[in-house]
């Protein structure tokens, strides 16, 4: 908070509200003008002149922040269950060399300017969505609720596991040590899954369908 006419800083504080939500005062402020710049974090910034303090009084201040508005996450089965589990990387899609990417874990609101954006949260495989900002308008990215894929090794076992999104695709999109790692948490849909016998360069795969809710067993054998 800095003096209006002269911009000398007079102090600074952290906006803590009570119980019932209800902002605690800030005491022993001088009565004058005041120019007052709110930081959102992620170098997002409000600011508003010209805030009369009176003595003697309870002085309220209301600071309507235009053209901003709030981002959350849900998902698309339970809509009041925190998504405590991801987190998100969001990008203006505005062509400036300013742009920046700010994070944002995806069990918080954080507020952006209005524009549009790419969302890419750290989901297997990652999940990318494009979404517009209004102001007034707070906007959701559901995220589907995901399957589980678990791993019955048999003894002998020693193996890593490549999961490929698309048949015969060179990529992969993740590897498992299945000594290590018994279970993936997938976004629902299908899978390609090829893993090689111990001491062999014989090939084994699977097409797998991961639903929304539910575990898929695999059984690795050596026969």
């Amino acid at each position: 908070m800095a003096e209006s006419k002269t911009g000398k800083v007079v102090m600074g504080f952290k906006r803590i509200v009570d119980s019932s939500g209800n902002p605690i005062p800030i005491r022993n402020v001088p009565t004058g003008l005041y120019r007052l710049t709110v930081d959102w974090g992620r170098g997002l910034t409000i600011e508003a002149d010209h805030m009369k303090v009176d003595a003697q009084l309870r002085n309220s201040i209301y600071i309507k922040c235009a053209g901003m508005d709030t981002l959350r996450f849900e998902y698309d089965k339970d809509k009041n269950q925190p998504v405590n589990e991801y987190m998100a990387k969001v990008k203006s899609i505005r062509r400036s060399p300013k742009n920046r990417v700010f994070e944002q874990r995806c069990n918080e609101r954080a507020a952006y300017p209005e524009g549009s954006y790419l969302v890419t949260i750290n989901t297997l495989p990652p999940m990318k969505r494009h979404i517009d900002i209004k102001a007034g308008c707070e906007t959701a990215v559901v995220i589907p609720s995901m399957g589980t894929l678990a791993f019955n090794v048999a003894d002998g076992i020693d193996s890593l596991v490549y999961l490929h999104e698309m048949e015969a695709t060179p990529k992969v999109l993740c590897t498992v040590n299945v000594t290590i790692a018994r279970t993936l948490t997938l976004i629902p849909g299908v899978y390609y899954l090829e893993y090689r016998m111990p001491n062999s360069n014989v090939a084994r795969e699977f097409k797998l369908r991961i639903n929304s809710g539910d575990t898929t067993s695999l059984n690795l054998r050596t026969y």
